[in-house]
């Protein structure tokens, strides 16, 4: 099994080592392999690539815009949030915060609800947005 294991090893990496002296053989040339789809491209091109993925992308699941809005809010662990009733009009979510049950608008700790979302809530005042989350109970 070993020696079948490592003829395979070293036959792909045979092959790939080919592929790429193909591939560099012609840098101005597509090539017919669709796994080695490359070209050469301007010093400009190669640039505007490199000052892209400067940007800090830190989660590659979420687009640039999410990842700018994600992690801005505060987590509020003083305030219980022991229920969520979402619904996908905003405008009949509902929250129990404190055995308080709010809707986007009401307020609670000077802070207005601002967004229900199915495990959080989002909460707003003058300088900052808060986050209270649904907590897991673990074990019952």
């Amino acid at each position: 099994m070993n020696k079948r294991f490592g003829l395979i090893l070293s036959g792909l990496i045979i092959f790939f080592l080919i592929c790429e002296k193909m591939a560099k053989a012609n840098p101005t040339e597509e090539t017919n392999m669709p796994f080695l789809k490359s070209k050469a491209i301007s010093s400009q091109e190669h640039e505007a690539v490199s000052s892209s993925s400067n940007s800090k992308r830190t989660n590659p699941f979420l687009s640039e815009e999410e990842e700018k809005t994600f992690g801005k809010s505060i987590l509020i662990d003083y305030l219980l949030l022991s229920a969520i009733l979402y619904s996908s009009f905003s405008s009949n979510s509902r929250a129990i915060i404190n055995g308080q049950i709010l809707k986007i608008g009401n307020y609670i700790d000077n802070k207005e609800v601002v967004k229900i979302e199915p495990e959080e809530v989002i909460l707003k005042d003058d300088q900052n947005e808060y986050c209270v989350r649904l907590k897991k109970v673990v074990g019952q």
